[in-house]
């Protein structure tokens, strides 16, 4: 199992040890409401942690000059900057009532701006990754192959039902079907290669994003949020 691999299987199963796993276990048995403290705790340093070590490991191939680092740290200023927001507005917002002084502002934090924020910023960091991929081609095993297969469809969910949560569903799916595009574009006139273990995860990631989502709304018959839906 090659190193990219290593690391998306690393970020995954903690995406659905932390996230995905709680989420779906309190339909039926109800747990403290500890999403927020997860977020900042784990879910943060483990996707901050892990970019950065994809982003020095494929700088090492990358020759297009040093903006793509200041793309990388935008990226990565916007997911830490909208997590911050959300959570301090998240905490504030649950201790005001409907027309308390704040509430709208702090509902706007909450739910819009910090929600906006941090899935730009993941949709950001994955597209600038993917950008350092062109024209790069690692070593992939059968064990990789696995691995991306099992990593693009916890992402894919973690995206699609994060999203509708967050209510940016349609931010994201509209960022994901160009990026898609783009890709298969580049792929299709040599510039990425499929084979790639990177390009490979990032495609298959945004089409799981697309399924879950289009299964949601198939299932609800809306993208109403997730929390609504059951009471949690």
């Amino acid at each position: 199992m090659n190193r990219i691999s290593r690391i998306l299987l690393t970020l995954s199963l903690i995406l659905l040890a932390f996230s995905i796993l709680p989420y779906t276990i309190a339909v039926f048995v109800e747990i403290p409401p500890v999403a927020d403290f997860t977020d900042i705790l784990v879910i943060l340093p483990s996707f901050f942690f892990s970019s950065w070590i994809l982003y020095e490991q494929f700088s090492e191939r990358w020759q297009g000059g040093r903006w793509i680092r200041y793309l990388f740290l935008l990226s990565m200023l916007i997911f830490v900057e909208g997590h911050g927001i959300h959570w301090a507005a998240n905490q504030i917002h649950n201790h005001l009532a409907p027309g308390d002084p704040g509430f709208e502002v702090a509902y706007f934090l909450d739910e819009n701006l910090g929600h906006i924020m941090i899935f730009s910023g993941i949709l950001l960091l994955l597209f600038t990754l993917s950008f350092m991929r062109i024209g790069a081609l690692d070593e992939r095993r059968r064990g990789d192959t696995l691995v991306l297969y099992f990593s693009s469809i916890v992402f894919g969910l973690y995206l699609s039902i994060g999203s509708i949560e967050g209510q940016v569903v349609y931010m994201v799916l509209a960022a994901t079907i160009a990026e898609i595009v783009w890709v298969v574009n580049f792929i299709k006139h040599g510039k990425m290669k499929l084979g790639d273990t990177w390009v490979l995860f990032y495609l298959l990631t945004g089409i799981w994003t697309i399924l879950f989502s289009l299964a949601y709304f198939l299932i609800v018959g809306s993208f109403t949020q997730p929390s609504e839906l059951l009471g949690i």
